[in-house]
């Protein structure tokens, strides 16, 4: 018994010591009690079943060797294993052993750790013999999956091969008859298996040791630094790559099943029970949306969008089998991309078409549509629009001096522009503030309205109506050279400009105005900025877009 604990135990005895004899015994058969539960040896094992790294100690309650004897490695005669593993003592203290096999301890075997008779304390007091442990190795088991292929689109799921690895070394030609796919019908697909290398492996971030590899590492000196990597082409001993023979066909809850009684490569050790790892499910082919598209920038299409990518198509100018489209447009012209495919045509002729999707229409993997859809889809025309390029512009002058309006569905544009200066200008941008809505040091200015264009004093400098197309949900970019506008201008100067579009297309009810509009300021100047704030001051430095010199003579006005 250690001297702490026995210390414990007689103040117990003391504090409750009374003259009362049958008191007197209870607490005599707890101090034995106590003192032979605390003198018997026990073993402690590090992890939760025996593994090849398991750190083994003999721990006894008192000392049975000098400390001279301590971290030296000694034959085993204190401990009888069963089955044998043979081994030897390393002494970490007088009373505590470390047991280092000499060899891995046995997959899913039970190992029992019996204390010899005839061992003494150095107080000649004898230590109790006996069976002190009963450790369980880690059955031969699959402690990982992944999917090969990762879940690219591109990749059929019916035929996808998993990577298996188990925690001891497997021989794939002994295995092949032990793996299958069942789904939760009940149905089943037949499997094969082959080697997996070292590189594969590591692209999906499980490797790993075989048992008798763990044990090894377990023994030899750690190292500073990364382990060395192993040759990518090499066959990883304990993985092995498991494909369906036959795509599976739609069904649920599809498993990878491992039956009982796979081997490991040495034979020694076997699958206890049948292991089952999802899949997934096969999903039927079908389509999930069909639409007609009409974007500004691109001609209408047709989509049909389903939950898989398509088979590749056999043509671009004929519509597979399986898909029907009335009318039939002029120009027919296909495209697929991913889950999509695009119908491209004539369809300006009118809004209205009815497309209809059908089998033997067939996924890339060979899943044919199961459910036909017919719909009728109608093309809604885009909101007459128009943008300009920001609020407030600042162009260098000595540029393409070009300006760009973006039109949908206008049949026209009037632009007008008044050249502004001095004072003119200041007024005129903190009149904008109302149409922009950024007022002084970060506030809101509410409500915001179009500045009205005849307040604005200044000189006209255009006034044009510029026209458009009349191809309806198509947009133009209106592009204004300031050269060939204002020939006569200066090459510096400042502008408000504001532009109001012609729709083709009435949208009455719409709540929007009727006719679109924008309004911005644009400056041509050769003048750059550059600015640092601190508490105290700002440091504006000026300088020549042109030549990156200092601008000599420049004025700051508060």
């Amino acid at each position: 018994m250690h001297d702490s604990y026995r210390e414990i135990v007689y103040a117990f005895i003391r504090t409750f010591l009374t003259p009362m004899k049958t008191f007197n015994s209870a607490v005599l058969a707890f101090s034995v009690g106590t003192t032979s539960l605390l003198a018997a040896p026990r073993l402690f094992v590090s992890t939760p079943t025996l593994a090849p790294e398991s750190g083994i100690e003999l721990i006894l309650d008192r000392a049975v060797v000098p400390d001279e004897s301590v971290g030296k490695s000694v034959a085993n005669d204190w401990l009888l294993v069963e089955p044998e593993l043979p081994g030897k003592l390393e002494w970490k203290s007088p009373n505590v052993a470390k047991f280092l096999p000499d060899k891995v301890p046995a997959l899913g075997t039970s190992y029992k750790f019996t204390v010899r008779g005839g061992h003494k304390h150095l107080d000649k007091s004898l230590v109790p013999e006996g069976l002190i442990a009963t450790v369980a190795t880690t059955p031969f088991q699959l402690d990982n999956y992944r999917r090969l292929n990762g879940y690219d689109e591109d990749v059929s799921q019916r035929t996808t091969s998993w990577v298996v690895r188990f925690n001891d070394a497997v021989d794939s030609a002994a295995t092949a008859n032990f793996f299958s796919f069942v789904d939760k019908a009940g149905r089943r697909v037949s499997a094969r298996a082959e080697s997996v290398t070292n590189g594969t492996i590591a692209s999906l971030g499980i490797d790993g040791e075989t048992w008798s590899q763990r044990f090894e590492t377990a023994r030899k000196p750690k190292t500073e630094g990364e382990k060395p990597a192993k040759p990518e082409k090499e066959v990883f001993p304990q993985g092995l790559i498991v494909s369906p023979i036959n795509p599976l066909p739609v069904g649920e809850s599809w498993q990878l099943t491992v039956a009982a009684g796979l081997p490991n490569l040495a034979k020694t050790a076997k699958l206890v029970e049948a292991v089952q790892k999802s899949v997934g499910t096969i999903e039927p082919f079908k389509a999930t949306d069909l639409d007609a598209v009409t974007l500004p920038h691109e001609p209408r299409y047709l989509s049909v969008t389903f939950n898989l990518p398509l088979r590749k198509l056999s043509s671009d100018k004929v519509l597979p089998e399986g898909v029907w489209l009335s009318p039939m447009p002029d120009h027919l012209r296909l495209e697929t991309e991913g889950r999509q495919l695009r119908i491209f045509g004539d369809f300006n002729k009118q809004d209205a078409w009815t497309l209809e999707v059908k089998s033997p229409l067939a996924s890339f993997d060979d899943r044919t549509l199961v459910e036909r859809v017919t719909k009728q889809l109608v093309f809604e025309h885009l909101d007459p629009s128009l943008a300009l390029p920001s609020t407030e512009e600042a162009q260098l002058a000595a540029g393409t001096r070009q300006y760009r309006i973006e039109t949908v569905n206008l049949k026209d544009v009037h632009v007008r522009a008044k050249q502004l200066s001095g004072l003119d200008l200041i007024r005129a941008l903190q009149g904008y503030r109302h149409y922009t809505g950024n007022g002084p040091n970060g506030t809101a200015v509410r409500p915001i309205a179009p500045l009205p264009y005849e307040l604005i004093a200044g000189a006209s400098a255009i006034d044009k109506t510029l026209p458009l197309s009349d191809q309806i949900d198509t947009s133009k970019t209106i592009t204004l050279a300031w050269d060939e506008l204002l020939p006569g201008a200066p090459k510096h100067t400042a502008f408000f400009l504001e532009a109001t579009g012609a729709p083709l297309v009435e949208k009455p009810n719409s709540g929007e105005p009727p006719n679109p509009s924008a309004q911005a300021f644009i400056q041509l100047t050769d003048i750059g900025l550059a600015w640092k704030l601190t508490k105290t001051e700002a440091k504006v430095y000026a300088f020549s877009c042109t030549t990156g010199e200092p601008l000599s003579g420049a004025k700051l006005e508060d």
